[in-house]
C-alpha cells in the first residue's frame, strides 16, 4: 500500500512536469522498457535497485547504458531521480500509475471486462458505449 502511494506521488510529478500527452505516452512506454531490462536482468537490478552500492555508482551505471542504449532526456532524468531516491525498484510502478493519471486526464477509465465467450466488434462497442453512458467517460 505504502508502494502504491510512493508509485502514485512520482507518477504525478512525472505528469505534472511532462504535461504533454504525446511525450508522456512515449515516455511511459520507455519506463516500462527500461523497467523490463532491469528485471530480466538480476545482476542489473541488484545493482540499481539495491543499497549494495552507493548514488554514485548507480549513476555510472544508468549513464553507461544510455550510451548503449537510446533514450529520451526525459526518461533519462526520471531514471536518475529515482536512483537517487533509492526507487528505481518502483518503476514499472510509477510507469503503471503514471499511465491511468495520463488516461483520466483525457476522461478515460480503464475496465477489463472478462466474458464467456469472444466479442465481435460490435458487441464490444455496445459495452464501451453503455460504459460510456454509465460512467461519462470514455
Amino acid at each position: 500500500m505504502a508502494q502504491d502511494k510512493v508509485s502514485y506521488r512520482y507518477a504525478k510529478a512525472i505528469f505534472d512536469y511532462v504535461k504533454d500527452g504525446a511525450t508522456l505516452r512515449s515516455l511511459i512506454a520507455e519506463l516500462k522498457e527500461f523497467a523490463q531490462i532491469v528485471s530480466t536482468h538480476s545482476e542489473l537490478s541488484l545493482v540499481l535497485t539495491g543499497d549494495i552500492y552507493s548514488t554514485e555508482d548507480r549513476h555510472a551505471i544508468l549513464k553507461d547504458l544510455f550510451l548503449k542504449k537510446a533514450f529520451s532526456e526525459t526518461a533519462k532524468r526520471v531514471f536518475m531521480v529515482l536512483s537517487s531516491a533509492k526507487r528505481l525498484g518502483l518503476l514499472s510502478s510509477v510507469a503503471e500509475r503514471l499511465q491511468l493519471i495520463l488516461l483520466e486526464s483525457t476522461n478515460v477509465m480503464p475496465l477489463i471486462v472478462e466474458t464467456a465467450k469472444t466479442l465481435e466488434a460490435d458487441e464490444k462497442k455496445k459495452i464501451e458505449e453503455k460504459f460510456q453512458t454509465l460512467l461519462g467517460k470514455k
